[in-house]
């Protein structure tokens, strides 16, 4: 700490690394929790247990220890969780509390092989934990191993399936290491539980702990590598780096595939869980393509003919679905962040932005140029409007919008909604275009989208339906509600439920993305109305309190936010200006607290951790055609046509 009480620059920047690994498996957990409590609701044959109790035994490994940490502060967030732990590398840790287990309870065990000096502690408790679960039917075990790296393969084999494994750990001198003997230790103890006493039980592997604060060898080796690269400024890449092919799980992976495998995962079986392949000369160039800034390469080596693979096959735990994680980022992402924590750098996924191939700041110019030519209008007609959603958090947080943000959005009371409307097709210029459900736009959209033409930017929803796509700033919407709360209630969540059904409606939703009885309701409902109706009876029930005159609380009648209940009036009646990006004094509530209290909570101007830096749209497409070279629009693309194409419908092309 400094003189300050303060906690140094260096270990601010890794404990933001550290809370980020804690964040993804949250997101994980809560995903995975959720996904089961769906699939129970739609096939009643199936009980799935809810877990209300872990138990995590662990050798004091990182896996386990992370694993550990995230359960405690789920029970601490009030989630229906509670958390026991056993640490065998706490001294402390004497016979097994026989009080732990319960009907209800998941059993993960996290061990590293390579830590055999805690062997007895780990399995004694394991022994114990076995026959105290024999009273309970449906306690559940996760036994996740970090094992040997499988060594003697027949040359041309690139990885091991599960039952090759455990034939080489028997069979093959190579691996009759301490922790080769450990692992087969292990695997008669869980075979014998499964076998004898029917124990409702899983075991996951993986070679190579990988990850922050990862303790196995070849984590230290990675290590190593990094922390040498910044020493000397230089990547070096070796012959035996080309020739060497091994596999990696991080750490994170490890705590949300046993979470995964509680669910998914069937019980009496073996699974390999790997995060990625790759050979060790691609994890230097990932460092040094991360830091190219600071870094030069050195790589004058070919591959041996003869590759070694030291690698397990995945494919057994893959048909678990396990790609349906959240967790799971690009090796870049991963190398860049334990490179970052080891030499105390800022760090930022790379991933959240590879879509947009190095276009975003070109894509927040022309989303200027709308930005600049609403505010225009506004002035001109004395129409009061600011800045909202991600936008006003960026402008009120950092003075400009949220990096990882790629659009903006704009916010009116109704009744200065309704003079925008009535002015906005009139005065936009040619390059812009007003697109929303009344004016022959064909955009079913609950939100109006004033948007820049000649651009495409469509997600994979947008590009199916034959409407102006471009580049946009969405204007939301704020309604007067009742000042009796359960009235206002009322109010918000049928707003909700009509905008729910244009929606629908006009996404023209699969019958697997819905519940029977609600498919058939919506197609029943598409029969007899065509859409207009439903845009009609939105339109007149978000505006019930249209003429209050002193309204004490509004409604986000038509953002991401509808449904979720009501914010004060107070401080968006009135608007003042502040420096945003581009050199423009942009409008914000003369008390934007309340708006971003009620949209991010108390923490707002706390930023995210980093895995939750991405951007909210995922696309199909993004060409902005002259926009790309910003100030410079003489190029006249005037005809193309809607979809942005010059020669759609010429069968010579």
């Amino acid at each position: 700490m400094n003189n300050e009480g303060e906690m140094p620059q260096c270990e601010v920047k890794q404990r933001l690394l550290i809370e980020d690994e804690y964040a993804i498996i949250k997101t994980a957990i809560k995903k995975t929790r959720r996904c089961n409590v769906i699939l129970d609701k739609h096939n009643a044959n199936k009980k799935v247990a809810k877990y209300s109790r872990i138990l995590v035994i662990s050798d004091g490994s990182r896996s386990g220890v992370l694993a550990s940490e995230v359960f405690e502060q789920i029970s601490a967030e009030k989630h229906p969780l509670g958390c026991t732990v056993l640490n065998a590398a706490n001294d402390s840790v004497g016979a097994f509390p026989k009080d732990c287990l319960n009907n209800d309870t998941a059993v993960f065990v996290f061990i590293d092989s390579e830590r055999c000096k805690y062997r007895e502690r780990i399995l004694n408790l394991i022994k114990e934990a076995f026959t105290s679960a024999k009273g309970f039917k449906n306690v559940r075990f996760v036994v996740h191993i970090f094992v040997p790296e499988p060594k003697g393969v027949p040359e041309g084999v690139s990885a091991v399936a599960e039952r090759e494994y455990d034939y080489i750990l028997e069979k093959k001198e190579e691996m009759r290491s301490p922790s080769g003997c450990y692992v087969l230790d292990l695997h008669r103890f869980c075979r014998e539980a499964v076998r004898d006493n029917g124990l409702n039980l899983t075991v996951l592997r993986s070679v190579n702990m990988f990850g922050i604060l990862a303790d196995n060898t070849f984590s230290t080796e990675f290590f190593k590598v990094a922390e040498e690269s910044f020493k000397i400024k230089k990547v070096e890449i070796t012959d035996e780096d080309h020739s060497t092919i091994v596999d990696i799980t991080t750490v994170t992976d490890t705590v949300c595939a046993a979470y995964w495998a509680l669910y998914n995962a069937v019980p009496g079986h073996e699974f390999n869980v790997v995060s990625h392949r790759v050979s060790k000369a691609m994890l230097k160039r990932i460092i040094f393509e991360g830091f190219s800034n600071c870094l030069s390469l050195t790589d004058n080596c070919s591959p041996k003919k003869s590759i070694e693979h030291r690698s397990l096959n995945s494919l057994k735990f893959n048909g678990t679905n396990w790609k349906l994680q959240e967790c799971e980022l690009p090796l870049s992402d991963t190398v860049k962040k334990i490179v970052c924590y080891q030499v105390c750098l800022p760090f930022s996924y790379d991933s959240n932005t590879a879509i947009y191939e190095g276009r975003l700041t070109q894509l927040k110019s022309a989303e200027m140029l709308i930005l600049r030519e609403i505010d225009q209008i506004c002035r001109k007609h004395g129409i009061n409007y600011f800045l909202a959603g991600g936008t006003l958090l960026g402008a009120v947080r950092n003075g400009k919008s949220i990096p990882w943000d790629d659009d903006y959005d704009i916010g009116f009371l109704r009744p200065e909604f309704d003079k925008f409307r009535k002015v906005c097709d009139e005065e936009l210029g040619d390059r812009f275009v007003h697109t929303c459900y009344y004016n022959g736009t064909k955009s079913h959209y609950m939100v109006d989208k004033i948007r820049l033409r000649d651009t495409y930017f469509s997600t994979k929803y947008s590009s199916i339906h034959a409407v102006e796509d471009g580049v946009f700033i969405d204007c939301l919407v704020y309604d007067a509600t009742f000042k009796n709360k359960i009235l206002a209630k009322i109010h918000d969540k049928l707003s909700a439920k009509c905008g729910y059904l244009v929606q629908a409606y006009w996404q023209e939703l699969r019958r697997d993305e819905l519940r029977l009885h609600q498919w058939l309701i919506l197609k029943l409902l598409e029969f007899l109305f065509p859409i207009r109706v439903y845009h009609s009876i939105y339109s007149w029930v978000i505006s019930w309190k249209k003429n209050e005159k002193s309204p004490t609380h509004v409604i986000d009648s038509v953002g991401k936010l509808i449904g979720q209940g009501t914010m004060p009036f107070g401080g968006l009646e009135g608007v003042k200006r502040i420096p945003f990006e581009d050199n423009f004094m942009a409008p914000i509530p003369e008390n934007p607290k309340n708006y971003l209290v009620y949209a991010y909570g108390d923490g707002y101007m706390q930023p995210p951790p980093y895995c939750k830096r991405q951007a909210p749209h995922n696309f199909a497409r993004i060409d902005l055609g002259k926009y790309l070279f910003a100030g410079d629009y003489d190029v006249d693309f005037r005809n193309v046509d809607l979809r942005g194409e010059l020669f759609e419908n010429d069968d010579s092309m």
